[in-house]
């Protein structure tokens, strides 16, 4: 069968995460600030079939409750076009990471979906879907450093005008395990449910890389499983990073610093424990 297209869903990372509270229909109200990354990545091959059809190189995401599957039926169901198309997905992005992998892949085939549509769909009608399909969908629609509130609908994108890096070099480390986001806010709700303590940080997200924070670490890190996490933020830090944070819900992690020396330390340091990275200059 030929190809007829081929879509690449980047990802994103949260330098700065704080959960708000538990809301009553079962999510919880965020601030964050979500940062598109380029790498990794996934790929998403779209070819004629006699049905709608997913696979993928990783089986078990073939199941009617991968993603894809959501999104193409909330789609159909909106607009009334059902296209014969078979799905390839090359997950990349690895699953349990913090990335966004999933809501990334749903943002590209609904905006792949619409562009294929036989009449011309609105922006804000592909977010009404993108809201329905998850929380951190619609951000992947547009791709822009932004301000994210609410459950992950409410987005302000950032402009040079009223933000700010003042890091030179960002590394992201992605361990080999991953963290459930289920699990991480059953953890969250847990504890904070027992010590009637509400988590709340200030919102300086230019001034030092060390304000970098997420609401997740405070519940993870005290766990033995994931002691590999809070090792290896301590360590960057002592090298001479300027903030390491935990990414989403985990399991990866971003650094900052301002000097290649200090980033090379690093990444000898991740080489050593055999874990992926990926580097990025601003």
């Amino acid at each position: 069968m030929m190809t007829k297209a081929v879509l690449k869903a980047g990802c994103k990372v949260n330098i700065y995460f704080e959960i708000l509270n538990k809301r009553s229909d079962g999510y919880h109200n965020i601030e964050s600030l979500f940062l598109p990354l380029p790498r990794p990545y996934d790929e998403i091959y779209i070819e004629e079939g006699k049905e709608f059809v997913v696979r993928c190189n990783i089986k078990e995401l073939e199941k009617s409750n991968n993603i894809l599957y959501k999104t193409y039926h909330l789609f159909s169901t909106a607009f009334s076009f059902k296209p014969k198309i078979c799905v390839y997905l090359k997950k990349r992005i690895p699953i349990g990471s913090g990335l966004g992998g999933g809501s990334s892949d749903a943002a590209e085939f609904l905006k792949y979906l619409s562009s294929i549509a036989p009449r011309k769909i609105p922006m804000e009608k592909l977010k009404d879907i993108a809201k329905k399909i998850g929380a951190d969908v619609p951000f992947f629609l547009k791709r822009e450093i932004s301000w994210v509130q609410g459950i992950g609908e409410v987005i302000t994108p950032l402009t040079k005008d009223n933000f700010s890096f003042n890091f030179k070099y960002l590394i992201l480390l992605i361990p080999p395990f991953e963290v459930s986001t289920s699990y991480a806010y059953k953890r969250w709700d847990d504890f904070f449910s027992l010590t009637k303590f509400k988590i709340r940080f200030k919102k300086i997200l230019a001034q030092t890389g060390r304000i970098l924070k997420n609401s997740f670490e405070s519940v993870l890190f005290s766990e033995t499983r994931f002691k590999e996490l809070r090792e290896i933020k301590v360590e960057l830090l002592r090298l001479g990073f300027k903030g390491v944070v935990l990414s989403g819900s985990g399991s990866s992690m971003v650094g900052v610093c301002d000097t290649k020396d200090t980033l090379l330390k690093g990444c000898g340091l991740l080489k050593n424990k055999k874990w992926t990275y990926y580097v990025y200059k601003f």
